[in-house]
């Protein structure tokens, strides 16, 4: 059975509600108010939410039959605290935006979930949304006492849909391909995500996350800031990332290994500042943007196999960069102006070295830039 509990202020508005969803003029006394209600939700006539009651200061709603939620259905309702719809399979946009006092959801065939559906319910700690396919954009948006969401079979999650959450601590995402732009981003509490099927992450999906690590076999590529300032992440794969972009990794301070062993580009500022970054393998990349490594304090080795083109300022500032490993090279890459400011290399330290193949030894020895540094040049 359907019910509603509600503030005995209003025991008016929803008589008068009752009566006009009824075509009636009955009168209601208090004590028969619940059995007029259960009566409505549950006799096949309240095909949606928004139509039941006009007013806003419900404590607990629960629809046993409502198959939808309409749009700003439930919106601005201070007063709510508890939402319970068994059966309900969307919830429109703004359904429940800026209720200030909701702490529990329940939505377990739910399908769908609007845009900014709960916007700014900043007491919301729990949500089931177990058949939950689609979440909309600003879904949850600054929801920062929300810790457990249970995603079940989301396919899609929109643009900034999770966005300041910041209580927020695992996400499991099996069914997952898409996320969208932001849709994590200032999660400071999120340590932990699943996302083994995810094909797609937008720039900026989780920006200034608490992410330990975070592997993502299925990721196609890396797209800009999309782990940026993630100051607690250690640990990064990505097996099959063609590309990382701009801005990826941007300020990851704790990151210290990377896997990325189908990457061919990585972009401009993409480990900048990588401060605990100490050594990268890149054995199909082609080709490294400006200040790419910019700042790398502790970045020592770097293995490029198949680079073609490293661009200005690309090592700048790795004061600890003592190895380039090219041995596995067949062509000498194209060296920008700049690349190795302030590395070993430039001061010319004894301990620095530039492995080369044997048969490129003298070519590297007199490409132009590359001859700047013959005194690290070693053949192998």
């Amino acid at each position: 059975m359907g019910y509603v509990l509600i503030d005995e202020r209003n025991l008016r508005d929803i008589a008068d509600a009752i009566r006009l969803k009824n075509g009636s003029s009955d009168a209601y006394k208090p004590s028969e108010m619940a059995n007029a209600i259960y009566a409505l939700g549950d006799g096949g006539e309240a095909q949606n939410v928004g139509d039941v009651v006009a007013m806003k200061s419900l404590l607990a709603a629960r629809f046993c039959s409502a198959p939808s939620i309409a749009s700003y259905a439930f919106s601005d309702y201070s007063n709510l605290y508890i939402a319970d719809f068994p059966n309900c399979a969307t919830i429109g946009e703004n359904a429940f935006c800026r209720c200030q006092n909701l702490a529990t959801a329940s939505f377990p065939t739910c399908r769908s979930v609007g845009q900014q559906a709960f916007y700014l319910c900043k007491t919301l700690r729990s949500v089931n949304l177990d058949e939950c396919t689609t979440i909309g954009s600003s879904a949850f948006w600054g929801c920062t006492a929300l810790t457990d969401v249970s995603f079940g079979s989301v396919l899609s999650v929109g643009y900034a849909a999770f966005e300041g959450c910041s209580s927020l601590t695992f996400a499991n995402l099996p069914e997952c391909t898409s996320i969208g732009a932001y849709a994590f981003r200032n999660c400071s509490s999120l340590s932990e995500v699943s996302i083994p099927n995810c094909q797609v992450a937008a720039g900026g999906a989780f920006d200034r996350c608490g992410l330990l690590s975070i592997y993502a076999p299925s990721l196609m590529d890396v797209q800009p800031s999309c782990f940026s300032r993630c100051t607690s992440l250690a640990s990064a794969a990505f097996p099959i990332a063609s590309s990382v972009y701009e801005d990826a990794f941007y300020g990851c301070s704790s990151l210290r290994s990377i896997a990325l062993d189908a990457c061919q580009t990585i972009g401009m500022r993409a480990f900048s500042s990588c401060t605990s970054l100490e050594s990268i393998t890149l054995p199909q990349c082609m080709s490294i943007y400006s200040e790419a490594f910019y700042g790398c304090t502790s970045l020592s080795y770097v293995e490029l196999d198949r680079c073609l083109v490293i661009q200005t300022y690309a090592f700048r500032s790795c004061s600890n960069l003592l190895t380039l490993n090219f041995a596995g090279a067949s062509a000498v890459p194209y060296l920008s102006y700049g690349a190795f400011i302030g590395t070993p290399f430039q001061t010319i330290q004894d301990s620095a070295r530039i492995i080369v193949p044997v048969s490129l030894y003298s070519t590297f020895m007199s490409a132009s830039r590359w001859s700047e540094y013959s005194r690290a040049m070693v053949s192998v």
